[in-house]
């Protein structure tokens, strides 16, 4: 199975790659590209399965292509192994139509534990297959941390990193993450609320730079495979009450949505889903957004349920995808709206979805103490605070059908949260015999203060970095966008659109067969022997005007059949440009230069962003091209110094000037000539090149980016380039391969090698 960003722009990618990504690279959650269905014969064909049984028939549509059934079948064995109830996730009935569904019998008392078991044993497998290592960061309410930290300390190629919100969890949630002594595990108290360690933990996932660099993972609900886990014990519970002929309803206290997707998850499978009840606290975001539309983050209020004291609810945004017609595009704009402004309104499309199965109950702290008081006086339950939540909610849903059963999740063992119990129902209740001596172990734990600074720094002294020598290489992908798309390649040929005209041209790296047996094009490049000149365009359209218009974002450019076989830009540089502007986002009129800048769309690219731009080319003729693409993207007023010169020679006096430079992009060719016949060889001249240009930047610079196309060299081999020139600079050196999404089956064709220094 392939999954999707619900931003639109990341790369579609299978399980595994989904597992240990976590995050989406475009701050996206990914989803899969479509629900897998189960028929009424298969949902009954569950009945009377163990839980690994079912778990094994759930998950596997979403495995497919990563882990086939009997390697799932080994990791729910050992997952599930490790719980003290032999039904996993038992059903307990408290009177004749509600049911606590209690997932606590881990061993972290916690409903993560179903999830996090499992998770902790796909990293190991998947970790086992590669030679990686991954450093894994997340936020906790409290059980997701312990959980987390359970399920992976001491295990090989994995580092963890939990940030808690200081003084605002219980001391055994607490004590359960910071006992854990295990050399890969560190705990971090962070001055603040949980949405600020959440909101640190997506700064660090979207800094691209140090992602790479220490090869961040997660595991909250942002990670698909820990979600998938969760929909299990919904088809389980559900079929012992008698699905697929008769629906049941879910009432789940939630302040991440996370456990209450994974039912929408179970419902858009084919479960015979009557309603999922989004039980809050006075932390209500998602109570008021499901209500009246109103997704607005308020101030936190600390409350007796600190996992659900949270007013940015991440995976609610998997549910706007999805039922707002999985549009990303749409709701990254959405998405960034409100995360500048903090409030926004959901359109009414999401809200006639989500209206479809939801409906929200905030119960608010003497609410809570009468639901404990309820299901210790009528069913003899002592139940946590936020099953509690949960329950008063399933209570307070009075317009269900009576025959349909409701299942509260009972998402905690009490005895994790010892005080507030007491104080609702007068008992203190105990802990289990497998916690031990939680109460006599050595904590161990660091506080900081809720700053990016602050937590990154932890993280870079204390995590193992990738390095030159053991660097994964990355691939920049070129996406489809309208005036551009690779429509099909293969017997060393490729189709592409550009606008609204057709044409081949010979890429030898496309080796592979072609999707489509014939192609049709305007025109044809045509390669020759040197005597020829190169080859030359044979062109079937005869009213194919000499130049016609592209845009790209803001920037509008002239696209032509030029004679060295290209249309006038390399399409391919689009994701550089777009982590161009990402590295100087925030920064006041940066200085960036575009050496070899050709007709200047990366440069133009730049300015539109408030760039202020030194585009540097030895053709008099491109310069001109650049110009001309100014004046068509209405730019001629942005700050662009329009430089005819040989590269090495300007970058030279520009040294000598002592000048410095917030940026540089370089795409030099493999061979050429200056304006006075001054020659370049790549594999000579490039070492001095990259020297001076280091020379232009400092430690406020945030980026160099070298392209380097049409030669035999290695990624590897310009990236530690870079490494030597920018040693005595703080910041990371990576290297990769940009390529291109073919349109028609999806696949990567490869045109150039990459590498950057960054300052992150």
């Amino acid at each position: 199975m392939q999954y999707v960003s619900t931003r639109g722009s990341a790369q579609t990618l299978g399980f595994e790659e989904v597992t240990l990504a976590g995050l989406a690279s475009d701050g996206g959650l990914y989803v899969p590209e479509s629900w897998p269905r189960f028929s009424e014969a298969q949902i009954a064909a569950l009945t009377g399965l163990s839980y690994v049984d079912t778990a094994v028939e759930v998950m596997a549509p979403f495995v497919e292509g990563s882990l086939s059934r009997e390697e799932l079948r080994d990791l729910c064995t050992t997952a599930y192994g490790r719980f003290s109830h032999r039904a996993v996730t038992p059903l307990v009935q408290i009177d004749h139509r509600n049911w606590m569904l209690e997932l606590f019998h881990g061993p972290t008392l916690a409903f993560k534990d179903v999830a996090l078991q499992l998770l902790g044993l796909l990293f190991e497998r998947f970790l086992s297959r590669r030679d990686d290592h991954i450093t894994i960061v997340g936020a906790t309410s409290g059980d997701t941390g312990s959980a987390a930290i359970d399920a992976v300390a001491g295990r090989e190629k994995i580092d963890i990193f939990m940030l808690h919100p200081d003084g605002r969890v219980s001391d055994v949630q607490r004590r359960q993450m910071t006992t854990v002594l295990a050399p890969n595990v560190h705990n971090i108290a962070v001055d603040g609320s949980f949405d600020d360690a959440q909101a640190l933990v997506k700064a660090m996932f979207n800094d691209a730079g140090f992602k790479t660099r220490f090869n961040l993972s997660a595991v909250n609900s942002i990670n698909w495979a820990r979600l998938m886990a969760q929909v299990v014990y919904y088809f389980y519970s559900a079929v012992r009450l008698g699905a697929p002929d008769r629906s049941v309803a879910f009432s789940v206290p939630t302040g991440n949505f996370g456990d209450v997707f994974a039912g929408y998850v179970a419902a858009q499978m084919g479960l015979p889903v009557e309603r999922l009840i989004v039980a809050t606290n006075v932390n209500d975001i998602l109570h008021r957004a499901l209500a009246d539309g109103d997704y607005s983050q308020g101030k936190v209020v600390a409350t007796a349920t600190p996992s659900m004291d949270i007013q940015v609810s991440s995976n609610f945004e998997r549910l706007l995808f999805d039922v707002g017609g999985r549009d990303g595009n749409a709701l990254a704009a959405q998405m960034q709206g409100f995360e500048q402004s903090k409030a926004m309104r959901l359109t009414n499309a999401q809200r006639e979805g989500a209206a479809a199965l939801f409906s929200s109950v905030r119960i608010d702290g003497e609410g809570m103490n009468r639901a404990l008081r309820w299901a210790y006086d009528n069913a003899h339950q002592i139940i946590d605070p936020h099953s509690a939540v949960g329950l008063a909610a399933a209570l307070a849903t009075t317009d269900l059908d009576p025959r349909v059963p409701v299942v509260t999740l009972a998402t905690a063992h009490a005895g994790k949260f010892r005080d507030a119990v007491e104080r609702a129902i007068g008992q203190r209740p105990a802990l289990p015999v497998r916690v031990g001596n939680l109460f006599d172990r050595e904590e161990s734990y660091v506080k900081l203060p809720a700053t990016f600074e602050a937590v990154t720094a932890y993280v870079a002294d204390n995590a193992p970095r990738l390095t030159m020598g053991d660097v994964r290489l990355e691939t920049l992908i070129g996406e489809p966008w309208a005036d551009y798309g690779l429509l099909d390649s293969g017997n060393g040929r490729k189709l592409e659109r550009y606008g609204p005209y057709r044409f081949i041209r010979p890429e030898p790296q496309a080796m592979w067969a072609p999707a489509a047996s014939e192609w049709h094009a305007d025109g044809e490049f045509v390669p020759g022997s040197d005597d020829e000149g190169g080859g030359r365009w044979y062109l079937e359209n005869k009213a194919l005007p000499q130049s016609w218009p592209l845009g790209w974002e803001e920037v509008r450019f002239h696209a032509s059949c030029t004679p060295f076989r290209h249309l006038g830009f390399f399409p391919d540089m689009a994701p550089v440009w777009q982590w161009m502007r990402a590295q100087v986002a925030g920064k006041d009129s940066p200085e960036l230069m575009n050496l070899f800048g050709y007709t200047g769309v990366g440069t133009l690219a730049m300015a539109a962003n408030g760039a202020r731009m030194v585009h540097v080319d030895a053709s008099k003729k491109s310069v001109a091209a650049a110009r001309a693409n100014a004046e068509l993207s209405d730019m001629t007023d942005r700050s662009v110094r329009w430089i005819i010169d040989d590269a090495a020679k300007f970058i030279a006096r520009e040294v000598r000037r002592g000048r410095r430079y917030d940026g540089i992009l370089l795409d030099p060719p493999k061979y050429g000539r200056g304006p006075e016949g001054e020659v370049w060889r790549l594999e000579e001249d490039l070492a001095p090149l990259i020297a001076n240009c280091r020379a232009l930047l400092d430690t406020d610079s945030r980026f160099l980016f070298l392209t380097v196309y049409a030669v035999r060299m290695s990624a590897l081999a310009i990236g530690e380039l870079l490494s030597q020139a920018f040693a005595d600079l703080p910041g990371n050196v990576e290297a990769g391969e940009l390529a291109v999404r073919e349109e028609a089956r999806g696949l990567l064709l490869p045109t150039a090698i990459w590498a950057r220094w960054s300052a992150a």
